[in-house]
């Protein structure tokens, strides 16, 4: 699994909203209720051309998937310059796949859809969006509390990288330098 940008030129969007009207079909559930604020956002956002490159839609896409879901998630990320002297990456509003809310599902499956965001996060902050900061927004009770384990682990590490959890954000700091040589 990767994060991947979409554009209006490569149209991921368009297919992912395909197959997650499809699912939705599947459980005879409406798109409306399912995700209209943030679909009708990304849209706008789709429709700019040429895109912004402080910030986008990105997509969790499944690329060994030959049947099935191919679009795991969704993430609004943007570049931002907040009350601090950092450059900041920002990822709001996750969003998985119909199926993740409607049936029971392999929870190694969501794990992987949640470090293909968090690595696919770091790589943007090194790359593209470049970042000393990364910050994740965590969606309830127990995304934060995964979180809260995942950034004490990572505190454990020999690396530069601080990982906290500050309200319901998953806060990466020093990630230009935390994860250089692959020591992440």
């Amino acid at each position: 699994m990767e994060l991947q940008r979409a554009t209006a030129e490569n149209r991921l969007f368009e297919a992912l909203e395909k197959e997650w009207g499809d699912q939705l079909g599947n459980y005879e559930a409406e798109s409306g209720e399912y995700d209209q604020p943030y679909m009708d956002h990304a849209r706008k956002i789709m429709a700019e051309s040429p895109s912004d490159p402080r910030y986008g839609i990105y997509i969790v896409l499944d690329t060994d998937s030959a049947v099935g879901t191919r679009f795991k998630g969704m993430v609004h990320v943007n570049h931002a310059w907040p009350n601090t002297p950092h450059a900041t990456l920002r990822m709001v509003w996750i969003m998985l796949a119909p199926q993740f809310d409607f049936a029971d599902v392999d929870p190694d499956e969501v794990g992987d859809i949640i470090a293909a965001l968090l690595y696919g996060g770091v790589e943007l902050c090194q790359a593209d969006m470049r970042s000393v900061c990364l910050k994740m927004h965590l969606g309830n009770y127990v995304d934060r509390q995964f979180a809260v384990g995942l950034a004490r682990g990572l505190s454990h590490r020999a690396s530069s990288l601080n990982a906290a959890v500050k309200g319901n954000w998953l806060h990466l700091e020093n990630v230009t330098e935390g994860v250089k040589n692959e020591r992440w």
